[in-house]
């Protein structure tokens, strides 16, 4: 099997009719994130929507500027508390709609639940990370802003939290969340202006040209185009005509 060639995948590739295909896809934006989460369950029960609009931050913000999201990678840790007598489970759903699970033990049927036992018998964090079959939910994309009426649409997922009673949930969330389809053009320019300022590209076949900044990247790729012309308009090397 033969090996890859370093230095990362191309930004363009070559299409059917000989053309040059983009594959930066300047409208998809990977964004990292991470969150803590300290709230008190009821009777129990504790839901939070995995929703850009309302999640952390900065996908908050985002979420006003894309027109669709979608989490790709998501983490979750416990934190132990210091004074609970009771365990606490805590569980991902990729669904619109979840029934609070009517226990602990029924929690922790769901295959990326984990538990965080009474004080005293655990002092460290626990965590968990989905694998992405099971985050990715019913759509491939979701709409960025809320809209109850379409709840379907907006919302991934949910986390969700069982106890005994009315305890205190300590946990901070890590991911990646992908945006796509800007609102405002200005935000896919930004885009395109960030992967061009990237440290290095594969820009030609077998040859990787480093550069740091848009001018250094347009000379290189200014330099295969005018190449590729040269090619295709050279007039044919002809020999001498016999017979004359």
């Amino acid at each position: 099997m033969p090996r890859r060639k370093r230095g990362g995948s191309k930004p363009f590739r070559r299409g059917r009719g000989g053309g040059w295909v983009s594959n930066l896809r300047p409208n998809v934006v990977r964004a990292p994130f991470q969150a803590f989460f300290q709230n008190t369950m009821t009777t129990g029960n504790l839901q939070i929507a995995m929703a850009a609009d309302n999640f952390a931050n900065n996908l908050t913000s985002m979420a006003t500027v894309y027109e669709l999201y979608r989490f790709v990678e998501l983490e979750y840790e416990l934190l132990p508390r210091p004074t609970s007598s009771n365990i606490l489970v805590v569980g991902y759903y990729p669904d619109a709609t979840v029934t609070s699970p009517s226990g602990t033990a029924t929690a922790m049927e769901n295959l990326d639940a984990i538990v965080m036992p009474a004080v005293g018998n655990m002092t460290v964090p626990i965590k968990h990370r989905v694998p992405s079959a099971r985050l990715r939910g019913a759509l491939s994309w979701y709409k960025s802003t809320d809209d109850s009426s379409d709840i379907e649409f907006d919302t991934q997922g949910f986390l969700v939290f069982t106890g005994t009673g009315s305890e205190a949930v300590n946990c901070i969330v890590r991911g990646v969340c992908e945006f796509k389809n800007p609102v405002d053009a200005s935000a896919g320019i930004n885009r395109m202006i960030a992967i061009l300022n990237s440290p290095s590209y594969n820009v030609s076949d077998g040859e990787v040209i480093k550069h740091r900044g848009i001018a250094q990247y347009l000379d290189a790729v200014r330099g295969q185009l005018v190449t590729s012309v040269l090619k295709q308009v050279a007039p044919p090397r002809t020999g001498p005509v016999l017979g004359m």
